[in-house]
């Protein structure tokens, strides 16, 4: 298996984020999108995200094989600590570690 880095993702990651998520969307019930996510959304999205709801990547041999983010969950007072968290792997990458490493770190980071 390839190393595995985990890192704070960038703009340029997006396609490859986009890319794996709108698999699920086509293939999967895991998400509750029923159209693919275009990309102009896909950069609002990632735009509203930041050190407080992190968007992390998981990076093999220069390449993003997974992606995880933590999202505010409602926007009542109550709930202004609690976060969704996101987790999603590349096809043809899973057993490998790579969603239980980017949900270790998403945990490290809601913290």
């Amino acid at each position: 298996m390839q190393d595995i880095t985990i890192r704070p993702a960038t703009e340029s990651d997006l396609v490859a984020i986009n890319d794996i998520y709108n698999h699920y969307v086509r293939h999967s019930n895991c998400t509750y999108q029923e159209e693919p996510e275009l990309i102009a959304d896909r950069r609002r999205w990632f735009i509203h995200h930041g050190e407080k709801h992190p968007v992390i990547v998981a990076e093999a041999g220069g390449q993003v094989v997974g992606w995880g983010s933590l999202s505010a969950f409602h926007p009542r007072s109550a709930c202004r600590h609690t976060v969704e968290n996101s987790v999603y792997v590349q096809p043809g990458q899973h057993r490998r570690g790579i969603g239980g490493r980017l949900l270790q770190e998403l945990i490290a980071r809601a913290r």
